[in-house]
């Protein structure tokens, strides 16, 4: 599924999607990725949803985005409680969704100029 056409100069979008791949730009990634207008991380982030944790939810809020995006893969798939009791103790929320959600809500809050950041699990 194609999400974005432009990418604008500087800019890191989403320009497709399927299960167990993402193309961000011109990138295709296989891994976990967590995704800001400005830049594209992929070090030290789990290797799966399964593996999913504390340090990958730090990673998220240490962004200082004010819209969080979990992208969960194929499906929507919650994390455990005591996983995202990190953010709700910081004040923070993380919205939850399936991967193409994710990728799709990025794309439209960062094209609008939101302070945005989504990790995406392929």
């Amino acid at each position: 599924m194609q999400i974005a056409q432009d990418t604008g100069a500087g800019r890191f979008v989403v320009k497709a999607y399927e299960p167990g791949r993402l193309q961000i730009n011109d990138q295709i990634f296989t891994q976990a990725v967590l995704l800001l207008p400005q830049r594209v991380i992929t070090e030290s982030l789990s290797a799966s949803w399964e593996a999913f944790g504390v340090n990958d939810i730090e990673q998220l809020l240490q962004t200082g985005a004010d819209v969080l995006l979990l992208g969960t893969g194929e499906r929507q798939h919650f994390p455990p409680m005591s996983i995202l009791k990190t953010a709700y103790s910081q004040g923070r929320t993380v919205e939850v969704m399936d991967t193409r959600a994710a990728a799709h809500t990025f794309v439209v809050l960062a094209a609008e100029g939101r302070n945005v950041a989504a990790l995406m699990f392929p």
